[in-house]
């Protein structure tokens, strides 16, 4: 599981040995400035000076830091500056570091890029669609190392089988079962001269959805096939996906309504070509009378989209995207003007090319409300590279120490050593770019 900025904060700190976390046993005084917890009661007078106090809870000073000014030793009494923005009551939960919060946050970020080779981001992008006559295509912006791996759509399933529940999904009809709102739908017949639209089969249906409005096609429950009824499908798992091809702006989604609204939405289509967009949701446990497919379009501009095949089932999405690639060698060429990837020679037109490659660890951000709830890819062991990468940062850019200097650099190196068996795996062999320290041997 990709943790937390609350939780990467907690691991960093505890790795520069700087994390104290407790909770106040009174309410500190009625302004903000101190708050009051007896565990520090442990502490001598002002030897909490220059720390940095972090709201925890989750009331109206949640997140806010404050600097200690002073500490009491005999009652635990911390006084503080700004003062927070509300009266510090009892039983508040906050942490106490020796560096500023905000700078491990900017430096668990500014790890991300100098590790990247150990620890990264998986990126899948299938917005290519071959055209028959090139082998050599622009990596998408998206992969920034990479791609090391290219698959391609081989004779996919077709859409007319018996587990699909949705009319002529192969969409050749104007999709003539659907009902519209706002979107004028028509049948779009396959030209020569055109590469691309449709994917499959000599015709597809054609969307439209003027400016300035929101529009959508969804397909009702008494339009399905192969028996399926909106009651029989009550607490099924069934996924929804359809070829829908853009090159526009645009908020292209499809999702699922049953009973009690909308299931589930899908990621927004990319607008580059063609895209299977696809959901899983649980149809609800009562659901009695009402079970509809829906594609949107919501962005309020003028937008046109085709639709191709589509398939409504029981089950998982692995079970049509498993089928569509086989892996294919390519050459990839990457300069300061050329993003390029190679292939052995045209594929067939219409087939869709899936890359992987790699990219940089999501970034926590600046927003001290958000960068708690992102998360970075990262699990307990490959987060130890981020934090042995962001310590050496930390100490070398901001010019900070710690009594347990020593014990940190020695952890630091540790990591280093066992980067080989805790790094991300990784099939394909690019450049590696090392990040050198004087902390290090």
């Amino acid at each position: 599981m990709p943790l937390t900025g609350a939780q990467l904060l907690q691991g960093f700190s505890t790795f520069i040995d700087d994390y104290l976390a407790s909770t106040t046993t009174s309410s500190g005084a009625s302004d903000g400035s101190t708050i009051v917890d007896t565990s520090l009661e442990s502490f001598g007078d002002n030897r909490l000076v220059g720390y940095f106090v972090r709201i925890t809870t989750d009331n109206a000073a949640q997140y806010e830091v404050s600097r200690v000014t002073a500490n009491i030793q005999a009652t635990g009494t911390v006084t503080v500056a700004p003062p927070f923005s509300i009266q510090i009551d009892d039983s508040v939960t906050y942490e106490l570091h020796q560096f500023e919060p905000r700078k491990k946050f900017a430096a668990i970020d500014s790890a991300r890029i100098p590790v990247a080779d150990d620890v990264f981001r998986l990126i899948v992008d299938e917005t290519i669609t071959t055209d028959g006559y090139s082998s050599e295509y622009s990596i998408p912006d998206s992969i920034h190392r990479g791609p090391a791996l290219v698959y391609v759509e081989n004779v996919p399933w077709s859409p007319n089988v018996i587990w699909n529940f949705l009319p002529n999904a192969q969409s050749d009809d104007g999709m003539a079962d659907w009902t519209t709102s706002n979107l004028t739908k028509s049948t779009y017949t396959r030209v020569p001269q055109d590469r691309f639209v449709p994917k499959y089969g000599p015709a597809c249906t054609e969307c439209y959805v003027a400016a300035n409005t929101s529009g959508y096609v969804q397909l009702p429950a008494s339009a399905f096939i192969n028996g399926l009824t909106a009651s029989g499908a009550a607490g099924r798992h069934m996924t929804y996906a359809a070829w829908i091809y853009c090159t526009t702006l645009n908020n292209i989604t499809i999702s699922v309504v049953d009973d009690s609204g909308v299931l589930a939405i899908s990621d927004t289509h990319k607008g580059q070509g063609w895209q299977l967009l696809h959901l899983e949701c649980d149809i609800t446990q009562t659901n009695a009378t009402t079970l509809s497919p829906r594609i949107s379009e919501t962005s309020n501009n003028a937008v046109t989209f085709w639709v191709n095949n589509q398939w409504f089932y029981y089950g998982y999405y692995t079970q049509i995207n498993s089928q569509f690639y086989s892996s294919i060698p390519a050459r990839i060429r990457r300069d300061d003007t050329a993003r390029r990837f190679i292939l052995p020679e045209p594929l067939v037109e219409r087939r869709q090319l899936r890359l992987v490659g790699k990219d940089i660890l999501s970034s926590l951000g600046t927003d001290v409300d958000l960068q708690n709830q992102n998360i970075m890819e990262v699990d307990e062991t490959t987060a130890e590279i981020v934090y042995a990468q962001a310590a050496e940062i930390m100490f070398q850019q901001e010019r900070i120490s710690t009594q347990n200097l020593s014990q940190v650099l020695q952890r630091i190196q540790s990591v280093r050593d066992r980067i080989p068996s805790i790094r991300m795996n990784w099939d394909y062999n690019i450049a590696p770019q090392r990040f050198t320290s004087p902390y290090m041997r």
